[in-house]
């Protein structure tokens, strides 16, 4: 009869080609130090542990999500709530953990306010202060202003990206994906929506839905910025190994 293999920390039964024990998740080292014994009290040599599948698809999703990043401004943007959106409303969890660069923005930011609140129908202004809160990673602001700007003008794709972009970062993936649906809607080749769709669809863990809207990116502009990441991010994905 074949010796089992235990965990040295918990004793549970373990596989030699297992990276980290289905128990305790304590790290299996197969080579040196040989942790492991059988059932019998003997030492089992192994081989080299390997690297779990689950860890090379996240670090492909924090490509992917710095990627995303790295669009913003090449995108065009919008403005919040701006005449309704007040400096107090900054102590929200989601300013707490600005930067000091972010909030060296607030003035600014806190003048474009005032600048809208005197000509609440200036749309570019609107979009000015959206882009400003965007950058700066304000962005439940910044999708309070995107819904105001698109209040006045909802045939507009860049704003929804740029909206959805914002939805994203906080976690509301149905709402980023609908809005980057939305902008292809009224610009079927909008370039920014194919790509950021595919990062929406890779933040879900959806690979062959994310790998569809890049390649798409790719076949409408390759040779663009956004087109080589696209491409970068799916030779990423043809290089992993298959579970």
């Amino acid at each position: 009869m074949k010796p089992k293999l235990l965990c040295a920390k918990c004793g549970a039964d373990v596989q030699i080609n297992m990276a980290y024990c289905p128990s305790c998740g304590t790290a299996l080292e197969w080579s040196g130090g040989r942790q492991r014994k059988t059932q019998q009290g003997k030492d089992k040599p192994s081989g080299p542990a390997t690297f779990p599948v689950r860890n090379v698809v996240m670090l492909v999703l924090a490509i992917a999500a710095v990627a995303a990043v790295l669009e913003y401004a090449t995108s065009p943007k919008t403005v919040p709530q701006a005449a309704q959106t007040s400096s107090a409303q900054s102590t929200s969890t989601n300013q707490a953990g600005q930067s000091a660069a972010n909030m060296a923005a607030l003035p600014h930011i806190q003048e474009l306010e005032t600048q809208l609140n005197a000509s609440p129908e200036n749309q570019e202004l609107r979009k000015d202060l959206g882009n400003h809160l965007m950058d700066n990673k304000f962005y439940d602001r910044a999708i309070a202003v995107y819904r105001d700007y698109l209040r006045r003008d909802p045939k507009n794709p860049d704003i929804r990206v740029d909206m959805g972009i914002c939805m994203k970062e906080t976690g509301d993936l149905e709402g980023a994906q609908r809005e980057m649906s939305t902008a292809l809607t009224y610009q079927p080749k909008h370039l920014y929506a194919h790509f950021n769709l595919g990062i929406v669809y890779l933040s879900q863990g959806k690979i062959e839905e994310a790998n569809a809207w890049l390649q798409k990116t790719v076949a409408l502009d390759a040779n663009s910025e956004v087109g080589k990441r696209a491409q970068q991010l799916l030779q990423q994905h043809n290089s992993l190994p298959t579970p």
